[in-house]
């Protein structure tokens, strides 16, 4: 994969709503929490992804996310290509690979 580490829901003992998968991510990642966002399509995901602190973007998906949590986003898009374009042409390093 293209992925240093994946996490699974077998490897926590509490699932989303709670931060556990997100807190065990960024333990495993290495990162600092303000070095990571999460890309959530769900309610149940922004909140978990709230509840370990960390900014996220929605994705949007058929899931109806109440005004309140969407508003807690940093970024709302329709599709993973938008959040790449924004980091390309504006975001993180100015589009520079």
């Amino acid at each position: 994969t293209d992925f240093d580490d994946i996490v699974y829901r077998d490897d926590v003992q509490r699932l989303k709503p709670y931060a556990d998968l997100y807190e065990l991510a960024v333990e495993r990642s290495g990162f600092e929490k303000n070095d990571i966002i999460a890309i959530e399509d769900s309610s149940i995901g922004i909140k978990a992804a709230l509840n370990a602190n960390l900014k996220i973007i929605n994705i949007k998906d058929i899931d109806f996310i109440n005004k309140k949590l969407i508003n807690k986003c940093c970024m709302k898009v329709n599709s993973f290509y938008d959040i790449i374009d924004f980091y390309k042409n504006e975001g993180g390093n100015n589009g520079k690979e």
